[in-house]
């Protein structure tokens, strides 16, 4: 996970193995060459630029090309965990809370172990939210769904291990696909409060809350992150959207019956 200071060549290392990996599948199909052919545009351009991504759907969509071929390090470099460490105010946090859980909330990040610290922190918050969202995507029977809120499952034995781990199989992401990305409740993000909000929260200029339509293996879900802005790059700063009233707070991907739905749900 410290590997997060090299954002852009993992990022490109993962695509370019996931390339592989397709490439090496499809071989001797007509349909995989083309498919080949392009994303090896895509990888060189990777390769070519400096640049990490341009706009909110692009790191949105590296996220999810990396949580398709289960690359940790690629997911991490798309999320805001160093930058956000380096410019957090413990004091404008503090003024802002008005409070302050000096254990699980922020450090002064003046002092190099406290920073260093956080960085931990924050790579375990988004770890565990990753493993919710991969999670929601693959419990879709409904005897599941009721453990992504924190239920305690009891009681619980071998045999519900064995059948959990085997649900949970995350070969299956490979059949993830990501249909549409929209900014959500966009009369609320217009309102100049929301936005300064957004910048005393996640210390960026600018910030955007946006929503992902995903399908896999026939279902279709929808998921919320806000972004920021830093340097001219966008990255994931929280896998939950404050916006969106029915999102799951451990990070996890909701289930919608259509798109219909989906366009309803990010409507506000």
């Amino acid at each position: 996970y410290l590997m997060n200071r090299f954002h852009l060549p993992f990022r490109a290392v993962a695509l370019f193995l996931m390339l592989c990996l397709m490439g090496g599948i499809a071989t001797g199909c007509a349909m995989g060459s083309m498919a080949a052919d392009a994303s090896s545009s895509l990888v060189e351009g990777l390769f070519a630029s400096s640049q990490k991504a341009a706009t909110p759907e692009e790191a949105i969509e590296q996220f999810f090309a990396a949580l398709k071929m289960q690359n940790i390090e690629a997911m991490m470099a798309c999320c805001d965990i160093e930058d956000y460490c380096d410019r957090f105010s413990f004091a404008d946090y503090t003024e802002r809370m008005n409070s302050s859980f000096i254990i699980t909330g922020g450090a002064p990040t003046e002092y190099p172990l406290y920073r260093d610290l956080m960085v931990f922190e924050r790579q375990r918050d988004f770890a565990f939210r990753i493993r919710a969202l991969a999670y929601s995507l693959l419990l879709t029977e409904e005897e599941w769904l009721g453990y992504l809120n924190n239920q305690t499952v009891a009681p619980a034995d071998h045999i519900w291990a064995l059948e959990f781990t085997k649900a949970v199989d995350p070969a299956q992401l490979q059949n993830l696909d990501v249909l549409r990305i929209d900014k959500n409740c966009s009369d609320l993000q217009d309102d100049e409060r929301v936005q300064e909000n957004f910048c005393k929260a996640y210390s960026a200029e600018n910030n955007v809350s946006m929503s992902v339509l995903l399908q896999i293996n026939g279902d279709l879900f929808c998921k919320s992150f806000v972004l920021s802005e830093i340097g001219g790059s966008w990255l994931i700063t929280n896998f939950c959207s404050p916006l969106m009233v029915n999102e799951n707070g451990n990070g996890a991907a909701v289930a919608v019956g259509s798109e219909v739905d989906y366009k309803t749900m990010i409507a506000g």
